[in-house]
């Protein structure tokens, strides 16, 4: 790992320009299986925005194809990788297209599929990697790691009150 003396700095991950042996190391890291590669983004009215788990099937299902589950892999050059858990749209004749809109206008996703993780309505945590010896790096581990239960918190809470049971179920 680098140590690298980091100055105003504001953490923009985005899709990696080319596939670096880190990111090869990396992904290897998560599912030795599949070696990353690029998919297409073509956005549909029909999946929002961070709804892929739930969208994407519902899509698949509408358009024929399948669902691909794996991990977009995002780059924050010289600071940090991280994957998070994706859906992808599988079409009738093979190709991966990632149907979920990207805010900052994506035109491609690096992707990673996994050989056995499917979604099952739990959040899945992202998979951070610091690439450079920093403290602010590791604030930035804790923060994600927090965020992640925050959000899982949030999510249970939510299932509780839609089934409209006594506070117990929590």
């Amino acid at each position: 790992m680098r140590t690298l003396a980091l100055k105003k700095h504001k953490m923009n991950p985005t899709t990696p320009k080319e596939i670096s042996e880190e990111i090869v190391i990396f992904c290897r890291e998560i599912d030795p299986t599949y070696k990353p590669f690029f998919v297409p983004v073509k956005a549909s009215e029909a999946v929002r925005f961070n709804f892929c788990m739930t969208d994407v099937p519902r899509y698949a299902k509408n358009n024929e194809g399948t669902v691909q589950f794996g991990w977009t892999i995002w780059e924050d050059p010289s600071l940090s990788l991280e994957a998070e858990f994706h859906a992808t749209w599988v079409s009738p004749s093979g190709e991966i297209i990632d149907v979920t809109p990207k805010p900052d206008g994506e035109r491609q996703i690096l992707y990673l599929k996994d050989s056995a993780r499917v979604y099952e309505n739990v959040l899945v945590d992202n998979i951070r990697k610091p690439l450079i010896d920093h403290w602010v790096m590791k604030l930035w581990l804790i923060q994600g790691k927090l965020m992640f239960l925050i959000r899982k918190n949030i999510q249970k809470i939510i299932s509780c009150f839609s089934k409209k049971e006594s506070f117990r179920c929590c």
